[in-house]
């Protein structure tokens, strides 16, 4: 389900910011920073295995005290590498991805709906013999089975065909009913849902003004044509605010969404597990969107962003502090 670009679509091409790395990099510029150029972050597992023996080899039991040591021990932690053959119970974003797989699962039609199709589609079928068959005699002559057969087959037709459009119509009503009760079920607002990715399938969507690309959970269309980026995060709770990096990302959802919508979005909805904030797209979130990517394409393996404070609580739950200059003794 994917709403088109207002004029021409194109898929995200490379040298694309994703909408996740802006908001990374709203949280701490240098975390981001590291995960796009620190090579530790860039090598893959059996690279670092092989770089963590080798400061084991050097180094002896001290080599856990070391800062690469513990940097490359965190990203294999967070690769799973040292989980191989365990099963772990499934996350949130998986629940919720099988919740809504059984929400859109196909319901079976209705008796009325096979009563309907049992009873048009044979009585199509005889009219159409009926009707074919009244031609044939008519070639014959001198009979007057053709003057009952026409009228009896067009009868039959027009019944069939007011049968059928009962059975389109039911069965429209149907989907309508269906729909509703998913909005329903997973807490959308009204209006037509024009977009999800709830299961990773989504199309990603990108932005012509800035070289953004992302895809948030659902999209909702209001009546007056405007579109709603919702943004869940199951994962999420207890927060009497939303955070600055989340408030970013519906910031960029919308200022991608202006290419796709006649009528530009107002606003976006953060939902965490246990809150809903409803986030307004202004002038100033949209500056600052914009202001946020333009530091980030100045940013290479030899610039890094210029930061030079952080929160203590950021740097000692960050995985770069041991080896980045302003989380170092946090």
């Amino acid at each position: 389900m994917i709403m088109q670009r207002q004029h021409q679509h194109h898929q995200p091409s490379q040298g694309l910011f994703a909408v996740s790395e802006l908001a990374q990099f709203e949280y701490c510029p240098l975390l981001w920073w590291h995960e796009q150029f620190d090579p530790l972050a860039q090598s893959d597992t059996e690279e670092l295995f092989a770089r963590m023996v080798e400061l084991e080899h050097d180094h002896g039991q001290p080599a856990t005290t070391l800062p690469d040591y513990q940097v490359i021990e965190q990203l294999l932690l967070r690769r799973g590498a040292f989980d191989a053959g365990q099963t772990n119970d499934p996350g949130d974003d998986e629940v919720l991805s099988e919740r809504e797989e059984e929400l859109i699962e196909p319901a079976h039609r209705s008796s009325n709906t096979r009563t309907l199709a049992l009873i048009a589609l044979p009585l199509l079928v005889l009219a159409l013999l009926l009707i074919g068959a009244s031609f044939l005699l008519a070639k014959v002559g001198g009979s007057i089975f053709p003057t009952i057969v026409l009228p009896t087959g067009l009868t039959l037709l027009v019944i069939a065909l007011i049968l059928l459009l009962l059975l389109l119509n039911e069965r429209r009503f149907q989907q309508d009913r269906l729909e509703n009760q998913r909005r329903h079920d997973l807490g959308l607002p009204s209006g037509e849902l024009v977009y999800e990715d709830a299961d990773g399938e989504g199309e990603p969507l990108s932005s012509r003004e800035a070289p953004l690309a992302g895809k948030p959970t659902y999209i909702i269309q209001l009546q007056d044509g405007r579109p709603v980026p919702i943004e869940v995060k199951p994962g999420v709770q207890n927060l009497k605010q939303p955070e600055s990096n989340h408030i970013i990302q519906i910031g960029a959802y919308c200022l991608i969404l202006e290419d796709y919508f006649e009528v530009p979005p107002t606003h976006g909805v953060l939902r965490y597990a246990d809150h809903e904030f409803v986030v307004d797209y202004t002038p100033a979130l949209r500056k600052k969107v914009l202001r946020l990517l333009k530091e980030m394409t100045n940013c290479s393996e030899d610039r890094p962003p210029s930061l030079t404070r952080q929160r203590a609580t950021k740097c000692r739950a960050c995985m770069f502090q041991p080896i980045c200059p302003v989380g170092q003794g946090k």
